[in-house]
């Protein structure tokens, strides 16, 4: 799937570029987000299909 991109302002003020990637397995879905930095944040959320 192709990757979309979300800006959000942290808790100081400094705005944060995070690129979405989502995953589709036999066992879920899958989101990972990476922020463009390469330094910065990274987070990953599963959610499992019924």
């Amino acid at each position: 799937m192709e990757a979309e991109e979300l800006v959000l302002q942290d808790a100081v003020g400094e705005w944060r570029n995070f690129g979405i990637h989502q995953h589709l397995s036999e066992v879920g879905l899958f989101l990972e987000e990476a922020e463009a930095d390469e330094y910065g944040y990274q987070f990953a959320v599963h959610g499992e299909l019924e």
